[in-house]
């Protein structure tokens, strides 16, 4: 089990590198230092799968709190690997067995144990993959690669990934992340919309301010929100003589 001191360093971290934010207040995430460990659990969970190799770029120490959460258990392999060597005194012939029926590593196992994309690429040649072969073929970072192959393995259907903001989670205590985008909010969707596009109805300018939001923020399409903006939007328009749809 890694120090906690240890993962709340590698969570800020993270924050920073991809710019994470709480939902609800558009505010980076503040790790606190009495954070539970079944926060932190949840909170590397989210993250671990916004994380872009080719420009999220970590230290040392993240990346090893990073490979943890991939292998949790690998840790307890290393303390048990050690047996007594006690258990010598074996009836020979039932220690000689049969020559043709060596014990062979599983796929399962190769998989626990590969960590590189190297590693990873060539385990995807085996029968069991063969399925998926062509579709990960291209997928270049070892974390995503190896949870898609372990849930070939299990059984479970691929499921495309909702984006971040998304994600229906009822537990009040989790932490939702998302992107951080900087200095835009439903008043410039609303503003927009009204000089772009013009709209002809109060419905269309909701339904299409929404969407732009959504599309600039990548949270989902709240029409409710975006009908108060634009009631609002409207009503300091018609001061200063601004036409807008009425209806």
């Amino acid at each position: 089990m890694m120090e906690k001191k240890s993962l709340i360093k590698a969570a800020k971290e993270l924050v920073e590198v991809l710019g994470l934010q709480d939902e609800k207040t558009e505010k980076p995430i503040v790790i606190k230092p009495n954070i539970s460990q079944e926060d932190l659990d949840k909170f590397f969970t989210q993250a671990i799968e916004m994380i872009d190799p080719t420009t999220d770029k970590v230290t040392k120490a993240t990346q090893a709190v990073i490979d943890w959460y991939e292998n949790p258990d690998e840790e307890e392999d290393e303390e048990t690997d050690e047996e007594p060597e006690e258990a010598e005194d074996v009836d020979e012939e039932t220690e000689e067995g049969d020559p043709d029926e060596e014990d062979e590593i599983s796929v399962e196992e190769k998989l626990k144990a590969a960590k590189k994309t190297a590693e990873l690429k060539e385990l995807l040649k085996e029968p069991e993959f063969k399925a998926v072969r062509k579709r990960l073929a291209d997928e270049k970072n070892p974390i995503k690669l190896k949870k898609a192959m372990k849930d070939h393995l299990a059984g479970d259907e691929p499921v495309e990934k909702p984006k971040p903001g998304k994600t229906e989670n009822k537990d009040k205590d989790t932490v939702k992340v998302t992107k951080k985008v900087t200095g835009y909010h439903r008043v410039d969707s609303v503003c927009e919309v009204l000089k772009e596009d013009e709209p002809k109805t109060l419905e269309e300018w909701i339904k299409s301010a929404a969407e732009r939001y959504a599309e600039k923020t990548g949270k989902g399409v709240n029409l409710a929100e975006s009908k108060t903006v634009v009631g609002f939007i409207a009503k300091a328009l018609t001061h200063f003589d601004i036409e807008v749809p009425a209806k």
